[in-house]
Parts: structure tokens; sequence; C-alpha cells
């Protein structure tokens, strides 16, 4: 506890007070971006690196250097320890009113320019003749992000370890709601089961047309008349979605909702609905993927940047799963990008951006960046979409590695769990040691030369640092003389013995035959 409170005196927030606006005509201005600072390096005071946690499509939580592999790694590598805020989320604010044309700005170019101008100016400020090594940590689209900011500035950033991070853009989105129905189903099959006949069941009375029923499921679950059909099963999922992933709202809602083993009757299922809603102080507008559209609403402003982002660039809208798939969160009416599209043209005017440019520049998911630490989780919703692992992407000259987990709900980033998976704590600790020792290496190869974070030796030198001799040659000789010497000692005597036995013999049978 006392190592907690040292840790959190010695770190604040702080605003870097010239990031650009547009990073390609800085004349539009600068904004203040929020960044975390622990002031005071773990261990001695002796600055080896810099380490930068990357944030994403969220305010920057100080929660996260507090304990956990970030800070361990700060401490093995005695670096500073940062925490960088996304434009436009938390306190990194560029406008307050989000407009379409103030939310012009928001796109993973200006991003990637964001980190790298940072990168920049922490190691200026922090590091004696900016000779310091700087590390990149992110998760999901923010783990990205990293690999993306070292593949266009590798001379700014060292190495990089991106957990669970999706590297291709993608409007075929099935993965999430086949992740959150795994999910449901590991807690209550029953429950998985039941929720999804029953959504299935609203589904059909929507496609029926029979305007009588449609009208009693928008009474019985208290609809507005503003929200159509399809919407409402979307905003369901979107509440399920929640339910599984927030802390909070599973401990209080999740086994309340389903309850009596997940049995749940169609009846009971708008109480249940109303119960979170209510719990929440929402409404089901809230989850509604096309929710009324104000760019002045503080409470959905994180909401709005998300599904810009997600229209405009990135993709990633949850769709359907494909058919097949015997239980689904979200029904099969919306199974195609057509639902996205109007999800984005309702709020935005404009369409799904192709991602065949993105993908190509940046090499999908095999994007040829080297000292990168991949840690996969397997069955989580983003792996359709991670790095690629084969045997022409897995490169141990690169440093390129890749580690993958199953757990469900957990990540190597954060603390140790007593119900972790020894999987998981494995990947977690060779991400940490891996890291920890790239940003140590500081390039002193005694009798050689530095590679990334390795030595190659010259002849007649070994170890780490090339700071042993090798013997190598003396051996090679010792060996050469050991078999050679003999082996002329052996001519030597054949010979002798061949003048000295077998000639004699030869002339006493000659004279004999005379």
């Amino acid at each position: 506890m006392l190592f907690l409170y040292l840790s959190t005196i010695a770190c604040e927030f702080r605003t870097y007070e010239h990031q650009l606006i547009n990073h390609e005509q800085p004349e539009f201005g600068t904004f203040e971006q929020r960044f975390y600072f622990d002031k005071e390096p773990l261990g001695d005071n002796k600055v080896r690196s810099l380490l930068v946690y990357v944030g994403g499509l969220s305010a920057l939580d100080e929660e996260m250097f507090k304990a956990g592999p970030i800070l361990d790694i700060a401490k093995r590598s005695h670096s500073i320890l940062f925490g960088l805020e996304h434009r436009y989320f938390g306190e990194s604010k560029i406008y307050s009113r989000l407009s379409l044309q103030n939310m012009t700005y928001l796109n993973t170019n200006e991003v990637i320019d964001d980190i790298a101008l940072f990168v920049n100016y922490i190691k200026n400020d922090f590091c004696p003749k900016s000779k310091c090594r700087v590390a990149l940590v992110g998760e999901g689209y923010a783990g990205s992000l990293c690999v993306w900011a070292k593949q266009q500035y590798p001379n700014y950033i060292d190495s990089v370890w991106a957990s669970s991070s999706p590297l291709i853009l993608s409007n075929e989105y099935h993965a999430y709601d086949m992740f959150h129905t795994t999910v449901l189903r590991s807690y209550t099959p029953k429950g998985a089961n039941a929720l999804s006949a029953h959504l299935k069941k609203i589904e059909d009375i929507f496609n029926s047309g029979n305007q009588t029923e449609i009208e009693k499921v928008y009474k019985d679950f208290n609809i507005p008349e503003s929200m159509i059909p399809y919407n409402f099963l979307n905003a369901v999922a979107n509440l399920i979605y929640d339910l599984l992933d927030i802390p909070e709202m599973f401990d209080q809602f999740f086994w309340n909702f389903f309850s009596d083993g997940g049995d749940i009757k169609y009846d009971d299922l708008p109480s249940k609905i109303s119960t979170i809603l209510k719990g929440i102080n929402r409404d089901i507008s809230y989850y509604d993927p096309v929710w009324p559209n104000d760019p002045d609403n503080e409470e959905m402003r994180e909401k709005r940047l998300i599904t810009f982002m997600q229209c405009n660039e990135v993709g990633w809208i949850p769709i359907s799963p494909p058919s097949g798939i015997p239980s689904r969160i979200l029904q099969r009416s919306i199974n195609s990008t057509s639902v996205s599209q109007n999800i984005c043209w309702n709020l935005f005017q404009f369409r799904l951006q192709s991602h065949d440019y993105f993908n190509d520049r940046h090499g999908g998911r095999s994007p040829g960046v080297s000292s990168v630490i991949y840690t996969k989780a397997v069955q989580q919703y983003w792996n359709e979409f991670q790095f690629l692992e084969n045997e022409l992407n897995l490169d141990n000259d690169n440093e390129i590695i890749s580690l993958e987990f199953s757990d469900l709900l957990k990540s190597p980033l954060d603390y140790e769990f007593i119900d972790d998976s020894q999987q998981l704590k494995d990947v977690r600790n060779v991400a940490i040691e891996t890291l920890s020792e790239w940003l140590n290496f500081n390039g002193s190869c005694l009798n050689g030369y530095s590679i990334l974070h390795k030595c190659v030796c010259n002849n007649g030198w070994h170890g780490k640092f090339c700071d042993k001799r090798s013997r190598y040659d003396e051996y090679n000789a010792m060996m050469a003389v050991s078999v050679t010497v003999p082996t002329i000692l052996m001519f030597f005597v054949g010979v002798i013995a061949w003048f000295a036995f077998v000639e004699p013999s030869k002339n006493n049978k000659f004279k004999q035959t005379i």
C-alpha cells in the first residue's frame, strides 16, 4: 500500500500545449493534449528510457498507471512513464461542439502524428541528448496506433507492445456479437438461448408487418416512436454488450436479469430491460445506433466521436453473425453492411468508406514492423483482424514476437488476478521481460556491433555484449595438430617399416631364385 501511495503522489496530469490540430497545415493552430506523467522514475535517478501508454477512444484513466505491467516495466527499465490521451477524448478537446466540420481532424493519420510529435517533445525534454529509447504500449485500437506509429516513424520509436490489436479496417464485423454471445453462454447457456429466441420472436413480428403486433411490442417495451423497429433490436444488443463488458453493470444486474438459471420468460423481458435502464439512469434511446443527433450533447459526446470514427474511417460496426451460427444476440436482420450504411447516413450524411487503401498502405495483418510484441486474445472479438502469425511474419532477427492466450475477459496489460490462466500469466511475464530488456539495451557491444536489441560479435568474441574472447581458433588449431602430427608420425613409421622389413625380404627371395 505504501508503494502505491508513493507512486501516486509522484504522478500528475499535464497538458502538451503545442499539439497541432492539422499536422499537414500547422497554421491551423494547436490544442492542449492531456498526458499523464510520472515525475520520478522508479529505481535510481538515471533515466534510461521513456515508456508511453497510448490511450484509445476514451478519457485517459490514471488507474491504469498505479499498478500492473506498465508500472513493472517502468521500474525494470528505469523509465519515465507517460500516458497520452487520444485527441478529442477526455480533456484533449479540440472543439467543444462536435459538428461534422469540427470532427474533420478526428482520424488515424492525425493521431499517429500526435504520437510522433509528443514523443519528439518528451525525448528533447526528458532525455540527455535525446538518446533515450522510447517504447509504446497500447491495447485494442490504441495498440494498432502504436504499431502504425512505429511503422511511420521508426527513428522516433524503439519498440511496441500491442495487445489484442486489430491491424485491418473492415465493415464486415461479425466477431463482436459472436464473442459476446460466447461470453454469455459461458455464464448461462440456457439464458443465452432464451434471450436469442425472444429477440428472434420480436424480429419475426417486425418482419411480419402485422401493425397490431408491432404496436404491442412498442408498448410493452416502451419504445419511442422515433426509433425504427430494427434499431430497437440493435439497441437491446448494445445494452447486453454493456452488461457483459462493464463490471459495475454486470455485478449489479446480470444475475437478476438471468435469474432462475437463465430461464427467461418472454413476458418478463420488458421489465428486466426496464430494470437495468432505470438502474443506470438511461432510456433505450441511449443504445439506439442512430440516437438523437445533438452535437452539443455532452453525455453523448464519446459515443458520437466513436461512431464518427467507425463511419468515417475504421468501420468495425457490429453486425449479426452469418447464417449457421445457432445462437446470437444481434439478430439476423442486422446482418449486412447496408444496416451500417443507414446508421452512418442518418447520423452524418455520408456512407461507409472503403478500407483497401489504408490496409494496403499499412500492410494489413502483416505490417512488417520490427521490435513488436503482439499479445493476441484468440477468443476475443478482434481475433480475425489481429497480427497474422505465420512463418513469414514471425521473425527473430527483426524481433517480431507473437504470444497467444485464450482467456475470454482478461488482458495481459491488467495486473495479475488469482483466476488468470497460467497461459495468460506466461504471456504477461514474457512481454514484460522482453520489453524491459529491449529498453535496457544500450547498444554497447564491446567487440562487435548492434542490430536492434542484439549484439553481433566480431570473430573471436562472444557473449551478450561481445565481451568474452572466443577460443575457437586456438581450439581448431589444437585439433588440427592433434590429428595431423600422429598421422605424419604413423606415415614415417610405415615408411621405415617398409624399408626395414619388406625390402630386405624381397632381396633375399631374389637371391634364392638365382
